[in-house]
């Protein structure tokens, strides 16, 4: 397991156990996107929880009418790419934690503004991790899903 998983784990203040590797396939084939590599690690090592600074990360599938990624990756949030992403958290109430290609991003990503500089370099398939304040049109991007939990 990666330190960063670890140390995320042990700073949980509620966790569920981890799924299995097939069980994030699954929810590849069902929504027709593949998970960046970093999202499936932490799916395999944590199910979901929550951590300090009011961040709740979703567990893949939610029981009867609890949020989950696949429930809240399939419906639009305006600002977001309407597909490619997936939606796996908040920080609060309003700040959704998010990861879709650079592409989705730039084709349809209709919030924030324009993209960081930064994000010019990377290729169109690249994963770009962020959080995305609806009420405050505010959006920021993380390279790496480790560094968006850590400023977390």
């Amino acid at each position: 397991m990666h330190e960063w998983l670890e140390a995320l784990r042990k700073s949980a203040k509620a966790t569920s156990e981890g799924v299995q590797a097939e069980e994030v396939r699954r929810a590849e084939t069902e929504c027709g996107v593949p998970f960046p590599e970093d999202l499936a690690d932490l799916y395999q090592a944590l199910n979901g929880g929550e951590f300090q600074g009011e961040v709740r990360l979703f567990p893949l599938r939610g029981e009867d009418g609890e949020p989950s990624v696949l429930e809240k990756s399939r419906l639009m949030v305006v600002g977001l790419p309407a597909a490619g992403v997936w939606r796996f958290g908040l920080k609060g109430a309003h700040r959704h934690l998010f990861v879709a290609r650079k592409s989705a991003m730039e084709e349809q990503g209709d919030g924030g503004g324009p993209l960081p500089g930064w994000v010019d370099a990377l290729d169109g398939d690249t994963w770009v991790f962020g959080t995305w304040d609806g009420e405050k049109k505010e959006m920021r991007l993380y390279r790496a899903l480790k560094d968006m939990l850590e400023v977390l």
